[in-house]
């Protein structure tokens, strides 16, 4: 993660937690964001980098399996640490996030893992509701950035 990023949550007493990188969406269209509800929780499509995958390969990815939608363009946002517990095991990682405002494509619902709804919600819903701190963050940004290109244009 580039010097600076913000860091959520709190690592674990004994300091035992394994990096996770990973790539997530912010996807804002019609005033409304896009997340995913799964039993565990309200989250930003994305997961995971696997061996070798760069963000934006493992967000095209990430997103089809979520969502069901391609991604038609992308914009990085930024970086931001989340410590998470898995709830199975009890291992800490330390989620590296980068974050990418997107433009979604095509969607093919088909595709769609079966624990996983998709709900477009208000700002403010989702930032009330998201399970991660650093995906409010990155919700937040998108919400600003988004605001000064729009004074920009307007």
């Amino acid at each position: 993660m580039p010097p600076g990023s913000p860091q959520f949550g709190q690592p674990p007493a004994d300091g035992v937690c394994r990096d996770r990188p990973g790539a997530y969406a912010v996807a804002l269209v019609a005033g409304k964001v896009l997340v995913v509800e799964t039993p565990a929780g309200r989250f930003l499509p994305g997961g995971g980098r696997e061996a070798g995958e760069s963000a934006e390969a493992a967000l095209h990815r990430e997103l089809r399996e979520e969502t069901g939608y391609r991604l038609a363009a992308l914009r990085e946002l930024g970086s931001a640490g989340q410590y998470v517990v898995e709830q199975a095991t009890g291992r800490c990682y330390n989620k590296r996030q980068t974050f990418f405002l997107v433009e979604l494509g095509a969607r093919d619902a088909s595709a769609v893992e079966p624990d996983h709804t998709l709900r477009w919600l208000a700002p403010a819903e989702a930032l009330a509701t998201l399970r991660e701190e650093a995906q409010a963050w990155a919700v937040r940004r998108a919400r600003d950035a988004r605001s000064v290109s729009e004074s920009i244009v307007g």
